[in-house]
């Protein structure tokens, strides 16, 4: 399964890029809209749209990602450096009230450094998608199924930390292990 995913992400990234370093892209600023479409890509969620899919749709997926800037998505305007900040911290599950919400300085803390511009070309974002750091972060919210900031199952936080531990999943309600790695410590004590 790891190697599927790992292939489709790949595969994935492939497009992007190609998306992204298109003649027209390269040589100016993209829409928030057409970045929505290469985060869909990334997380490989391309699949779940259409060839008639309508921004809102695209703006409808980031929610549910829980990828929703200060002052919301606006399908045709310029991407700038601050929703990419914004928007990457927000799909890697970072905590944004790190170093004051400054989320420069919370993407620089993981290895990701982003220039301050007011608006990002295609030509920038292809390359920073090319960063190893933020290749592996991509592939691991792709590879998590859910978003980092809205449980899946239940069952260690929609990451599938039980499954790929190969430890029996908890009852429902319990979350996942607490201290030392050890499955059967639990805050309120062993259970």
């Amino acid at each position: 399964m790891k190697n599927v995913i790992q292939k489709v992400f790949i595969a994935g990234a492939a497009c992007v890029s190609v998306l992204l370093t298109s003649t027209n892209a390269s040589a100016g600023t993209i829409t928030q809209l057409k970045y929505l479409q290469t985060l869909a890509q990334l997380t490989g969620d391309a699949g779940q749209f259409t060839a008639g899919a309508t921004p809102v749709d695209y703006v409808q997926w980031a929610a549910t990602r829980g990828i929703q800037p200060t002052g919301g998505w606006n399908s045709t305007a310029k991407l700038s450096s601050d929703v990419l900040a914004e928007s990457l911290v927000q799909l890697y599950g970072l905590n944004p009230r790190k170093y004051g919400g400054d989320y420069y300085r919370i993407l620089e803390r993981e290895g990701i450094v982003i220039d301050r511009t007011a608006t990002v070309s295609g030509e920038y974002l292809a390359g920073l998608l090319d960063n190893p750091v933020v290749a592996l972060k991509a592939f691991q919210v792709a590879g998590a199924g859910t978003s980092p900031t809205k449980p899946g199952n239940g069952h260690g936080f929609g990451f599938g930390w039980y499954r790929h531990n190969g430890l029996p999943q908890p009852p429902p309600g319990e979350g996942p292990p607490f201290g030392n790695g050890n499955p059967h410590l639990h805050p309120k004590g062993n259970r």
